[in-house]
């Protein structure tokens, strides 16, 4: 009788594949040494750890702890691993038992780490960044951080803890990064430890807002945004020069989305208008290399549109964008029989090589103008 061991190698690992729960993929590595061999690669492919998304945060930190554990003990697991995404509380307090643990992991790294507890869901993070250098996507989301200084990375605690015999971390093949925090008084400096090493970073997502860093680290070139292409940003009360300090690090832009949450948590009005966007992705030359642009504003609150002088203005010299999503509170449609009422407000507006154009809450007067269009 066929078995499952008879089906070629690229079967079994489209089934391991749909084996999407980790207990189950796990179960299913430990029939046989030859599914073991097959399906670990898998298991360790990915972790995500729910810190902060379902789960709650004992239980985030007790998956973390066993899986930093897991690839600590074995590293060759750990270089399985292609996609990390971290979520935790740094106002978690670890146990004597939690940090002996982590201290013996970074003893396998050479490292001295004097006081895990102190470092927080920080450390953590890192050792399990560290040990995975063959990472493409990583995801980090750090709520209750205490972290109030600019000139430094929490994230540097492993650079910065004077090992034995000098350290290499590299991230080569870092090619999407999503990053977040709970604190409106933090920069991107916080996350400067990984920033650092991901030279190759083409998708950057900015979950939260961030504030603009110091002076002092505005020429740090070893925050690499150069070759982002991709550029996910949403967020409460960004501030023009906090926005301008990622957009203008950014060398040539493909696709850009930007999502203001203030609506979502009771504030009138984002904190940078879509004019304000508009112009600052044309001042850094980004309106010669753009394809996708989403621009999500959204004014839901009375008069239910942007004031004058804020609105999307003329995108004729986006002279590549193909696809245009915006929300219609940013654009100023005239209601019909009033003085200035026109039909041609699309048309001034987008560039003759959009294919694709999207408008959410649309208000009564654009439908009057879009079936002039």
């Amino acid at each position: 009788m066929p078995h499952l061991l008879s089906l070629p190698v690229e079967v079994i690992l489209h089934i391991c594949r749909q084996l999407r729960h980790p207990r189950t993929l796990s179960c299913f590595c430990r029939t046989s040494k030859a599914f073991h061999s097959i399906a670990t690669p898998i298991l360790y492919a990915c972790f995500d750890n729910g810190g902060l998304d379902g789960s709650p945060v004992e239980r985030g930190l007790e998956q973390s702890i066993k899986f930093l554990t897991a690839i600590s003990l074995r590293p060759e697991l750990g270089e399985f691993v292609r996609e990390l995404r971290i979520e935790g509380s740094c106002s978690k307090v670890f146990d004597q038992s939690q940090d002996d643990m982590f201290r013996k992991a970074a003893a396998r790294l050479g490292m001295d780490i004097p006081c895990p507890s102190q470092q927080g869901f920080e450390a953590m993070a890192c050792l399990l960044i560290t040990q995975t250098p063959n990472l493409t996507t990583l995801d980090v989301y750090i709520a209750n951080n205490g972290h109030d200084r600019d000139d430094s990375s929490p994230f540097g605690i492993l650079e910065n803890a004077s090992p034995p015999v000098p350290l290499r971390i590299a991230l080569p093949h870092l090619r999407q990064l999503h990053l977040g925090q709970s604190s409106e008084e933090v920069s991107l400096r916080y996350f400067g430890g990984i920033l650092q090493f991901a030279a190759g970073l083409t998708d950057l997502t900015l979950r939260t807002s961030f504030k603009p860093p110091p002076a002092s680290v505005l020429c740090d070139d070893l925050m690499h945004f150069r070759n982002v292409t991709h550029l996910d940003v949403k967020g409460l009360n960004w501030t023009q020069r906090g926005l301008d300090f990622v957009v203008s690090r950014c060398h040539a832009l493909v696709k850009f989305r930007y999502q203001s949450l203030e609506v979502a948590h009771g504030i009138a009005s984002p904190t940078v208008t879509a004019r304000e966007l508009i112009e600052m992705l044309r001042q850094h030359g980004h309106n010669k290399t753009l394809r996708s642009l989403n621009v999500d504003m959204k004014y839901l609150y009375p008069p239910f549109i942007c004031p004058d002088g804020e609105q999307v203005p003329s995108l004729k010299d986006f002279s590549r964008l193909e696809t245009f999503c915006v929300d219609g509170t940013s654009i100023q449609f005239p209601a019909p029989g009033s003085p200035d009422y026109r039909t041609d407000i699309l048309t001034n507006m987008l560039p003759s090589c959009v294919r694709h154009f999207d408008l959410t809450y649309a208000p009564n007067e654009s439908v009057t103008n879009l079936a002039y269009e």
